[in-house]
């Protein structure tokens, strides 16, 4: 990861002011939220953006933006629907270089309404876990 300081410019489009308040959430919660997990400054005027960080982190941050925008035309984003979006994003490898290298092999498991996969990262270790051992034990932190 490099730590060049980067910054580009998003407008997000059309301009509808319920979407973007959907999108940015009460008081920029969901803004800061992306700020804060990839290590980014956003800054905004009506629907143009504009992020800074490390270049990769900008690029990630951008295309989370986009899908989370994109999403507000059908759905109402929450915190929940960020941690969500972030999470299937490459962010865990973008900000853990080291932790993508020991990374277990994305898992599924078929049943008869799909196949289940884990979203992040201890999903996924958990799903390995149960395709390797006969018990596992799971708990709700």
């Amino acid at each position: 990861m490099s730590h060049k300081h980067f910054s580009q410019e998003l407008s997000l489009f059309p301009v509808d002011v319920h979407r973007l308040n959907n999108f940015c959430g009460h008081l920029d919660a969901n803004l800061r939220h992306i700020e804060q997990r990839l290590h980014v400054e956003i800054a905004n005027r009506s629907n143009h953006f504009r992020v800074s960080g490390d270049e990769a982190a900008v690029l990630e941050a951008c295309a989370v933006i986009t899908k989370l925008y994109e999403l507000t035309e059908r759905e109402e984003i929450d915190a929940e629907q960020v941690h969500l979006s972030l999470q299937t994003s490459s962010i865990d490898q973008l900000m853990h270089p080291q932790a993508a290298e020991n990374k277990t092999p994305v898992i599924g498991i078929k049943t008869k309404r799909g196949v289940i996969k884990g979203r992040g990262q201890n999903q996924q270790d958990y799903l390995h876990k149960i395709l390797n051992h006969d018990i596992n034990f799971g708990a709700f932190v």
